[in-house]
């Protein structure tokens, strides 16, 4: 494809970092973070950014004016930016962080987007996880989670159903979406969580573990070859994968972006 205007969050460090000094190869790249790191990345790869908060909405809704103030086209959202929380905390905005952090602000910046999207006829991915089989969500109450490790499961499975209604919802103006699995990869991400996955980052196995750029690979590849995209789909190792079964319900689908309109509505 010819160059393309490409943003990434949560691009400081780890995944969105790797994807970042890859594409800017052969793109305009844009990195968001919200540590300072962000801006020594930026210099060292010899791209813009921008720095933002996603615990805090009015700083996300900052970031949308400043990224349109500046791009005439959006070629390609990368929704990269999350984590897993130690505990089940809420933000000054009144959510569950890690549902925030995670998928709110990341639904609440592409929505802010989606005209110049639709007219760049651009595309989005969201960086989703495995971890989404182990989601238990229940619309009408999306952001309900007892404990760390299932708040995040429950937000990446509600990132694979956000790609699949971006696709359903505006495929047709020319916007498409997919959602990544990255794999389990060598970062600080969830060294301190107690949760499935948490052993192999305090073990020997953890050289088994994916580097950075390995995690990156299938978001690159996606990039760069957007004429292969299922939309909607879900990949994960350059493969499209069959996510959680609440994904593939269009009612039930219909019915979360719905409750995420709601949530968004109230906190203006």
């Amino acid at each position: 494809m010819s160059k393309q205007t490409i943003i990434i969050t949560g691009a400081s460090t780890g995944i969105g970092e790797a994807a970042a000094r890859e594409l800017a190869k052969d793109n305009e790249v844009i990195i968001v973070g919200r540590s300072k790191r962000t801006a020594r990345v930026a210099k060292e790869i010899g791209v813009a950014y921008y720095r933002a908060d996603y615990t805090d909405l009015s700083s996300v809704r900052q970031l949308a004016k400043d990224l349109l103030r500046a791009l005439p086209k959006i070629d390609l959202l990368i929704n990269n930016a999350g984590g897993i929380m130690k505990t089940i905390t809420k933000t000054r905005d009144g959510f569950e962080q890690t549902f925030q952090v995670n998928y709110l602000s990341q639904f609440l910046l592409t929505n802010l987007l989606m005209d110049r999207l639709i007219a760049s006829k651009g595309g989005v991915i969201n960086t989703a996880s495995a971890a989404n089989y182990s989601a238990r969500i229940m619309v009408g109450n999306i952001q309900t989670a007892r404990i760390p490790w299932i708040a995040y499961a429950n937000v990446k499975l509600l990132d694979i159903i956000h790609a699949k209604e971006i696709s359903r919802r505006f495929g047709s103006k020319g916007v498409l979406a997919v959602s990544v699995h990255p794999g389990v990869v060598a970062t600080s991400f969830a060294k301190s969580l107690k949760g499935p996955f948490s052993w192999l980052y305090n073990t020997s196995l953890k050289k088994l573990i994916k580097t950075p750029a390995q995690g990156a690979d299938t978001i690159v590849w996606l990039a760069r070859n957007r004429q292969i995209w299922r939309p909607g789909a879900y990949y994960s190792n350059r493969k499209i994968r069959t996510p959680h079964r609440l994904a593939s319900s269009i009612v039930k689908a219909s019915g979360i972006w719905n409750d995420t309109e709601t949530l968004l509505a109230g906190s203006k």
